[in-house]
């Protein structure tokens, strides 16, 4: 806890029983931390404490981040889980001094450039927490919605599923892809789509306000360059 150590670099993943037994426990001086692409899994409490961390890059090798991985980690800003073909699970349960996995934490931005699932059972993985904007390459599943807590303002969705929404409050929503994004009406449930705006491909501005669903946002404007 005390370890003035400020750079790491993990080459393979590291295993331990019990929740105060990570290397990084509450060490508040780890300010840049790489992990290989030999890394599969972010263990439970990894990094719980780690108020020195601003921003952490996941590689497409990371399958797995256990319960409370990022919890109490109060100045990460930014999270980017970098492009890949496997899937990633994020683990959120309830086990006393465990909570949601990016609890406590203020993010500005987060990259998702591959599927993930939020495998939160009986815990909101953002308890807690906040995120602001996201930007979605790959698909989004799991149990408790809204995947990304309540104080999400800016999405950027660049694939051809949309997850779920619902209950949210966001300001700007960019369907990046070059055909109308399949959506239903439970997916922004109880949200106040009336005051988002919806940014999309300009020649798809006719199709998002012929939509059910899409033609409900506040305001519809075009993207250009597609």
């Amino acid at each position: 806890e005390n370890v003035p150590l400020k750079k790491v670099y993990l080459g393979r993943d590291i295993n331990y029983s019990a929740v105060y037994y990570s290397p990084f426990y509450r060490n508040r001086n780890i300010s840049d931390f790489t992990f290989s692409n030999k890394v599969t899994t972010i263990n439970r409490s990894f990094f719980i404490g780690c108020t020195g961390l601003e921003s952490i890059t996941i590689p497409n090798s990371v399958t797995t981040i256990c319960n409370n991985g990022f919890c109490d980690c109060t100045n990460l800003k930014t999270i980017i889980i970098e492009d890949g073909d496997k899937s990633l699970t994020i683990q959120s349960y309830s086990e006393q001094t465990v909570s949601g996995t990016f609890s406590n934490c203020s993010i500005d931005s987060m990259y998702i450039g591959r599927n993930v699932y939020f495998d939160n059972k009986t815990e909101h993985t953002f308890d807690h927490a906040t995120l602001r904007c996201v930007y979605i390459k790959g698909r989004i599943t799991g149990h408790f919605t809204p995947f990304f807590g309540n104080d999400l303002k800016t999405v950027y969705l660049d694939y051809n599923t949309c997850p779920a929404f619902m209950g949210l409050a966001i300001r700007d929503f960019y369907c990046l892809p070059t055909q109308v994004i399949p959506v239903n009406h439970t997916d922004f449930k109880d949200s106040m789509t009336d005051i988002t705006t919806l940014h999309v491909p300009s020649p798809l501005i006719k199709d998002y306000k012929a939509h059910d669903v899409w033609s409900s946002f506040g305001n519809i404007i075009g993207i250009d360059g597609y």
